[in-house]
């Protein structure tokens, strides 16, 4: 897995000698376009994106909301609105989730510290792409 982090510098990755392109073609595009997609309509005064894991089989988005949310269907709204936002993302560029049996998810959590102050994470659900039905559905943490 490939941990896209929006805060370190850019990087590039070496093209094939017999591609076309340039001899380099930076990740930042990549990693700032998919930002600038889940990022433009969320309420960042509630959550931000954390982290995004890529690998050859899907995706997994984490979501830290800022502080608590209002209710479950809140957190259940604002997780299938981030996974279908990577779901049209990857098609614009593309990619067919359904055909190629992406795994897209989406984990929400926040912040908290335990009794000796450790800094823990309290899970509240996940959202995530079934390509066996062609949906989105979303479970709420158990705990």
């Amino acid at each position: 897995m490939l941990l896209i982090n929006f805060t370190q510098d850019d990087t590039t990755l070496a093209a094939p000698k017999s591609s076309p392109m340039p001899a380099t073609a930076p990740v930042s595009d990549i990693k700032e376009e998919m930002w600038k997609t889940l990022t433009a309509n969320i309420p960042s005064q509630y959550y931000e994106i954390s982290k995004i894991d890529d690998s050859d089989g899907g995706y997994s988005i984490n979501v830290l909301y800022k502080k608590e949310p209002e209710s479950i269907d809140v957190v259940d709204a604002q997780l299938t609105s981030v996974v279908s936002d990577v779901v049209h993302f990857l098609m614009s560029k593309g990619r067919h989730p359904f055909e190629e049996h992406l795994d897209i998810y989406a984990f929400a959590s926040i912040e908290v510290r335990g009794v000796t102050g450790q800094k823990m994470y309290h899970p509240y659900g996940m959202a995530s792409y079934n390509f066996n039905n062609d949906m989105i559905n979303f479970k709420p943490d158990e705990h």
